[in-house]
């Protein structure tokens, strides 16, 4: 069947030719993953070796395989093949192969020259994986280095090509228009809060009724839904005779074939993205699109990944339209209104912004490049995330200051993630591989995790319990998924260096789950957290940095205690869920990760108001240990009194006129004579002040006590030297001399300084009295003998000489019994 790009075939062969790199934009259903490998190789441009096609998924590698070699009428592993993880159809032959790009990037680490490889075609760019964005850049420095005659073509349907050629030393760009039938898109939002499978129903009875025929093609963001639709749609395709097919990258590949083979019946195929790009399904005419994606990302703040389900771009949605017209006019139904495709982001964010980089730092760290910033990448992840994803290797074991370690070269040997392959190595040297593998398995096959379902009574590992039910819990198909891991990565092991495998043996002490229990301790070291109740009964787990989560129903944990959290997914509102937890003994932290055990010495208030001294040892901010001690540091304690005295607000000492005095004539001081240095009290020192009635108390009743008996003025006024208590005597007096009597001085805080005395007091005193070296006079409240002002002045002087001549007649006869000279100022 002709397709699209078949007349831009020669152009293709010449320009890689002569150019040695090219860039493909060929829109969906212009058939390049099979034409363009096929030309090539036909051409004779992989003289040197043969060619390497890096498609995104295991499925589309064995389908355009076997697409190709029935072009040439050969089986597959012949001319034509394909390697995936735990399936190799390859052979001596073979001169075209399809791999994904896992493949690739381990290839990569053992064969860094690639040797024996002409051509690498990297199909599919646009979905930005991370091992893509590794592989491409990988190639890149091949062909700037040791490898300048590798060719190297990217293809696409979505990417920006400009982009990528720019990457390539300004690559030629070929740009291909796709198959002409068109794709009626509708959109079918929902009328409220309906649930996704009945979306799906309803939209796959309205095909059923408009048209057109043809099989149906469904996008759901997991398993988990297309289970449910499954169920849903049940009773529909009874009715219509239909075949209900699932197809997802956990399904064994004869159930994937199955769903994408051409059948005598029509089908309506619930799948994941898997089916989204690379391959043709060919009788599909209606493609219903959820909009939605399962993704793996990495939560920062609880250093837990995390799967979530989000939108997909516009270019996903628009690629997942593309299904329906490869081979005829077809309809796309979206079950989503068309302003939120338009507001959705025109790419998907690309996985190294969003995923654990610690697998692609080890891989580069052996390929000897020290300084990861100063790699080619194609877009570079953030400073933070590569200093992140280099810590993390370093507590796993993988690397240290001279680079990396011999647990790092055996980790690199099994392909799993870097924390499951330090489970495996720390289980040989447990004396426990075999369990170590399994649990692997398990751990990285994530719907087995969520999908399982444990009776309550075993134990306090989800992990064990796990290990101990899976066989029955889960499908055949799924155990037998889980034994090809599981026995893939024994292989592996035992392929380690003999050398390594006999330094790294330790000695086998303790039950199965104390070892397994180390085990993933070693895994997962930054993962520890505390299972702790809340009052309402609900289980949360409290996380280093003093994050939280909720711990699953399911869980087997019920005891309080330190734990693994092992897997965690957001929810939608927000919390974070941990599904799998195991608990671990505070020895193994002591045992395993010493130098990373925190002792502190703190002191506390209790609720009864008592000061507490604690030891407690501490991992990553976890507690795991605590004692209190019999004896508190005085000044320690006196100082957590204070503090959660002043905290409380208000006073807590008895009013106290001095105190108030003594303020007023240090503010007096500081803003009249300011050269003196003197200032008024500040909280800070009043609160000192307290401070030194606090020794020997433990409890804030006991301070309170002190405070009652004890005057703060004197404690505040000792707090000032020799020289500052004689300035603030001599520039603001407590009182004055007046004849025989001292007379207090007022010091108000919206007014000038005063005195208040009988009149007979100022007789024989001429001028009035000056404060803060003369700058400031007193008031004077002259009082008759009923003790009532008879004159308030500033100029005693004046009062004498005119006032009190026309008072003193009036004062003698209403006060006859008190003597009133002629003149007061004498």
């Amino acid at each position: 069947m002709p397709l699209p790009i078949d007349a831009f075939l020669p152009g293709i062969v010449e320009t890689l030719h002569a150019a040695g790199r090219l860039v493909i934009q060929a829109a969906p259903g212009a058939g390049k993953t099979t034409r363009v490998p096929a030309a090539l190789l036909e051409a004779g441009l992989s003289a040197s070796g043969d060619i390497v096609v890096v498609v995104p998924r295991r499925l589309a590698a064995r389908l355009a395989a076997r697409f190709v070699a029935q072009s040439y009428g050969e089986a597959v592993g012949q001319t034509v093949g394909y390697t995936v993880r735990f399936d190799d159809r390859t052979g001596p032959a073979t001169r075209l192969r399809f791999v994904t790009d896992g493949i690739l990037t381990r290839r990569l680490l053992h064969d860094p020259t690639l040797r024996g490889t002409g051509i690498v075609i990297v199909d599919e760019f646009h979905e930005r994986h991370l091992s893509t964005d590794l592989a491409l850049a990988h190639l890149h420095r091949l062909r700037q280095g040791v490898r300048p005659d590798l060719k190297v073509v990217v293809m696409s349907a979505t990417l920006d090509a400009e982009r990528v050629s720019a990457f390539l030393a300004d690559a030629p760009v070929v740009t291909v228009p796709g198959q002409t039938f068109p794709v009626t898109v509708d959109y079918l939002p929902p009328p409220g809060a309906v649930p996704l499978s009945r979306q799906v129903a309803a939209a796959l009875e309205r095909c059923l009724r408009e048209g057109p025929d043809g099989d149906v093609l469904v996008f759901l963001p997991g398993m988990a839904e297309i289970r449910a639709c499954l169920r849903e749609c049940a009773p529909l395709a009874a009715r219509h005779n239909l075949a209900l097919h699932a197809l997802h990258a956990s399904l064994p590949a004869a159930e994937q074939d199955a769903a994408v083979r051409p059948g005598p019946r029509r089908k309506v195929i619930l799948a994941t993205n898997v089916a989204e790009s690379a391959i043709t399904i060919e009788q599909v005419a209606v493609v219903i699109d959820s909009g939605l994606v399962r993704r793996v990302e990495y939560a920062s703040w609880t250093g837990l990944p995390q799967t979530t389900i989000g939108r997909v771009s516009q270019a996903s949605a628009i690629q997942r339209a593309g299904r329906a017209g490869r081979t005829r006019p077809g309809r796309c139904l979206r079950l989503y209104t068309e302003a939120d495709f338009n507001l959705r982001p025109p790419f998907e964010t690309p996985e190294i912004h969003r995923t654990d980089l610690a697998e692609a730092v080890l891989e580069l760290r052996a390929a000897g490049i020290c300084d990861i910033s100063t790699f080619p990448w194609f877009e570079p992840p953030t400073a933070e995330a590569l200093a992140a994803a280099e810590a993390a290797l370093h507590r796993l074991g993988a690397l240290d200051a001279e680079g990396l370690t011999a647990v790092g070269r055996a980790m690199l040997e099994l392909p799993v993630a870097p924390r499951l392959a330090r489970l495996v190595v720390e289980g040989h040297r447990q004396g426990m591989v075999r369990e170590a593998c399994r649990v692997a398995a398990l751990l990285g096959e994530r719907d087995v995790r969520r999908a399982a379902t444990v009776p309550p009574g075993y134990g306090q590992s989800d992990v064990l319990a796990l290990l101990d039910t899976f066989e029955t819990a889960n499908e055949a198909a799924t155990v037998a998924r889980v034994r090809q891991v599981e026995q893939q990565l024994l292989r592996c092991v035992r392929r380690l260096s003999p050398e390594w495998l006999a330094a790294s043996a330790g000695e086998v002490a303790g039950e199965v789950e104390s070892r397994l229990g180390r085990c993933l301790l070693v895994a997962f070291p930054d993962r520890v957290g505390r299972i702790r109740r809340r009052p309402d009964g609900e289980r949360e787990v409290l996380l280093p940095g003093g994050g939280r989560a909720r711990l699953a129903a399911s869980s087997v944990v019920t005891e309080p205690g330190l734990a693994l959290a092992l897997d965690a997914e957001t929810q939608m509102d927000g919390t974070t869920l941990v599904r799998l937890a195991s608990q671990i003994s505070p020895d193994w932290l002591l045992e395993l990760f010493f130098d990373a055990i925190e002792e502190t010495d703190t002191h506390e208030l209790n609720a009864e108001g008592r000061v507490v001294r604690f030891r407690r040892l501490l991992y990553q901010g976890i507690v795991f240990e605590e004692r209190t001690l019999p004896t508190v540091e005085p000044a320690v304690a006196s100082r957590l009194l204070v503090d959660r005295l002043r905290a409380s607000g208000g006073s807590v000492w008895p009013a106290e006129p001095a105190l108030d005095r003594l303020q007023a004539r240090l503010a007096f001081a500081a803003a009249h004579v300011p050269e003196a240095g003197l200032k008024p009290f500040t909280d800070d020192d009043v609160w000192a002040a307290v401070e030194e009635l606090c020794p020997g108390c433990v409890t804030l009743e006991e301070v309170r006590q002190a405070l009652q008996q004890q005057r703060l003025s004197a404690l505040l006024l000792a707090r000032l030297t020799p020289v500052q208590r004689a300035q603030l005597d001599d520039i603001a007096p407590e009182n004055l001399l007046l004849g025989r009597r001292r007379v207090s001085i007022g010091y108000p805080v919206d007014g000038p300084p005063f005195i208040a005395a009988p009149i007979q007091d100022f007789f024989g005193i001429r001028e009035t009295p000056r404060l803060a070296h003369g700058r400031v006079p007193v008031t004077l409240h002259l009082l008759a003998p009923n003790r009532r002002p008879v004159q308030v002045t500033t100029d005693l002087a004046g009062f004498w000489k005119r006032a009190y001549r026309e008072l003193r007649p009036q004062l003698a006869r209403r006060y006859p019994k008190h003597a009133f000279p002629e003149v007061g100022g004498e």
